[in-house]
């Protein structure tokens, strides 16, 4: 429109004299048209600019929501930048006023030495009697050696059962060059976190024992063999708890996505790795009909089971802190009472923050509650849990007009009947902390070795943790129960030739 403004003003008229020629006039009509085109890019670069900056926003709330969503085994964790240098107040270590703490005295003494001069080391003067006599304990590893053992294995011949028989002994492993106690100490490294190369390592360096890695690998999976009826055992007695706490994280098995779970209780804790993560895992190891309690994230994969259940309230919490943190609020525990606190300008939903304040303050209060009341008086404890579903059924609301209300509303509306189960029976948790604490080691494995190369693999180390962190939680040597297993034998054995006559 303007160009054609121009080019009416820039018109040779019938009256006045042209100080412009045709040139001029050309020249200045592409000035005005390449303006114009510049104006036109700008409004258009503007646009685009609001639109990247409203989808920036947009990307910057879903990462913060997610970062806050995502579980912390699944997070690389970085050490957070102080932003003062440490106060220079209470010094490291040992505080005045509090009483030294040192090493006691060995139970035992194995040797004594006595160290004594007959002359000066300085002068090399001749020196009397000592002055005085003091005591110093030093405790020192003898170093390791290899011990070979020579079998004389001799065979007998069966009439009945026409094949020949032989002595067996618990000093070795049927099919195995090495003994229960090395196997035993291979376990224990490897449950110590070390992968099987490092065992390989450590061998050669402290005893100076040549192994394969496939004979590390193949006398874990024999000793996962033999300790079978421990595993079970173990697989009974989680079956057999008034309390199960279970979690499940992701495993790399052979380039495939797999999932190690855990059920832990008081005393034991159960292990399996497999390539799903449904439900019937969870059928398959406590059944539908369990009688005990369990205590889990929102997960829906244990809506499967029909007995008592109480679910995480640190999980459901993780649920207001990705909204909080998508509109730039900080994210808080699910018992904290303080205010918000705003990262950066904008308009935050009051409706929302407020809601979840209420739900803090109600689970802090039901919480305190259950820590003060008598752990016996089952019939007082139900009518406070019936009062506490109300008031969260009161707090919900669906159609909130809040899409954020709305969602956590239904999902809290879902999980009623387990809200407040630690309020109805003492001895169930408010929180999964248990069965967090139980699939940690597992991640700590997966971030070291980045997973495992085979299902066989795969389900000795689940056997192994097993019988591991059993033997940890009842105050048992896992070396004792392993040399246990391994030396289990009868007093003979078949060989492995019959006669053909």
């Amino acid at each position: 429109m303007r160009s054609r403004e121009f080019t009416r003003l820039l018109a040779p008229a019938d009256e006045g004299p042209i100080t412009l020629d045709q040139e001029e006039r050309r020249k200045i009509l592409r000035r005005l048209e390449r303006a114009e085109q510049l104006e036109a890019e700008n409004r258009e670069l503007r646009q685009k600019l609001k639109e990247r900056e409203r989808e920036l926003e947009r990307l910057r709330r879903n990462t913060a929501a997610l970062d806050v969503a995502t579980r912390p085994s699944k997070k690389l964790h970085r050490p957070p930048v102080p932003a003062e240098p440490r106060p220079k107040g209470r010094r490291p270590g040992g505080q005045p006023g509090h009483p030294p703490r040192g090493r006691g005295r060995p139970d035992r003494v194995d040797e004594t030495l006595d160290l004594t001069l007959d002359a000066c080391p300085a002068c090399y003067g001749a020196l009397d009697d000592p002055a005085d006599t003091y005591e110093r304990f030093v405790t020192e590893l003898i170093p390791a050696y290899l011990y070979v053992l020579k079998l004389l294995v001799h065979r007998y011949w069966c009439r009945r059962w026409h094949r020949f028989v032989q002595a067996a002994t618990d000093r070795a492993i049927p099919g195995r060059q090495f003994g229960p106690r090395l196997a035993s100490t291979l376990v224990l490294q490897s449950m110590m976190g070390l992968p099987v190369r490092r065992i390989q390592e450590t061998m050669a360096t402290m005893i100076g024992l040549e192994v394969s890695v496939g004979a590390v690998q193949g006398l874990l999976e024999a000793t996962a063999g033999r300790l079978g009826p421990e595993y079970e055992a173990i697989h009974r007695e989680v079956l057999r708890a008034h309390l199960v706490q279970p979690d499940e994280t992701s495993m790399r098995v052979g380039g495939a996505n797999w999932w190690a779970w855990s059920f832990a209780t008081e005393l034991a804790a159960y292990y399996e790795l497999d390539p799903s993560r449904d439900r019937d895992v969870v059928e398959r190891v406590l059944g539908r009909a369990f009688p005990g309690t369990v205590v889990s994230d929102d997960w829906c994969g244990y809506n499967v089971l029909r007995g008592k259940r109480g679910v995480c309230w640190i999980h459901i919490n993780r649920h207001w802190q990705a909204v909080e943190v998508a509109h730039g609020i900080e994210p808080r525990g699910p018992r904290s009472l303080a205010p918000p606190k705003y990262l950066r300008a904008g308009h935050p939903p009051t409706t929302f923050w407020r809601f979840a304040g209420e739900l803090r303050a109600l689970l802090r209060e039901a919480v305190e509650w259950s820590e003060k009341s008598p752990t016996s008086a089952t019939t007082a404890r139900s009518r406070p849990a019936a009062l506490y579903d109300a008031r969260v059924y009161a707090l919900c609301d669906s159609a909130s007009p809040n899409e954020d209300v709305g969602r956590v509303s239904r999902n809290l509306v879902k999980r009623m009947p387990h809200l407040f189960e630690f309020v109805r029976d003492s001895s169930i948790p408010w929180n999964n902390n248990a069965g967090e604490r139980a699939i940690r080691s597992i991640c700590v494995k997966r971030k070291m070795s980045g997973g495992m190369r085979s299902a066989v693999g795969a389900r000795t180390y689940a056997r192994l943790k097993s019988v591991h962190e059993t033997t940890k939680r009842k105050g048992q040597e896992l070396l004792r129960v392993v040399m246990d297993a391994l030396t289990r034998c009868s007093n003979g054995q078949l060989s492995g030739s019959r006669s053909t006559g």
